[in-house]
C-alpha cells in the first residue's frame, strides 16, 4: 500500500512537470540568441494624443539605461528608422512622474497613437508597430 502511494505521488509530479514543460515549449522561439520566451507585450488602448502632442513626437519610449529589453527595443526602432522620443526614467524626474501618471510599472513603456505598449518582443514587433 505504501509503495502505491509513493508511485502515485511520483507519477503525479512527473505529469505536472511534463505538462509545465509542454506549456513552456509552446511559447519558446529559436533565435540567434538561443531559446527565449515569446510573451506578447501588454497593449492598452488609451487616448494618447494630448500627451504625444505635448511631447511633439509620434512615439515616446520610457526606458532605463541598464534594461536589456529596452536596449532591444531601441535597437529595433533605430534599425527600422522609427522616430521616437526616449525618456530615461532614472535620469529624468519629470519623465518618471509622467511614466507613473500614464500607469507605467515596467520598462520599456511605449506610448504611441492610441495605445500604450508595456514591454517589447521583436517577435511581435511587426504586428504591434505596423511595419
Amino acid at each position: 500500500m505504501e509503495k502505491t502511494k509513493e508511485f502515485s505521488l511520483f507519477f503525479g509530479l512527473f505529469l505536472v512537470a511534463m505538462l509545465a514543460s509542454f506549456y513552456l515549449l509552446k511559447y519558446l522561439n529559436k533565435s540567434d540568441e538561443g531559446m527565449r520566451l515569446n510573451i506578447k507585450p501588454s497593449v492598452k488602448a488609451v487616448e494618447t494624443g494630448k500627451f504625444l502632442k505635448q511631447e511633439q513626437s509620434g512615439m515616446v519610449v520610457f526606458a532605463t539605461d541598464w534594461c536589456p529589453v529596452c536596449k532591444k527595443a531601441k535597437k529595433y526602432f533605430n534599425d527600422h528608422d522609427f522616430k521616437y522620443k526616449l525618456i530615461d526614467i532614472e535620469q529624468d524626474e519629470d519623465g518618471f512622474k509622467k511614466f507613473r501618471e500614464l500607469g507605467g510599472e515596467n520598462v520599456p513603456y511605449i506610448v504611441m497613437d492610441g495605445k500604450i505598449i508595456e514591454g517589447f518582443n521583436e517577435y511581435y514587433a511587426k504586428e504591434l508597430f505596423h511595419e
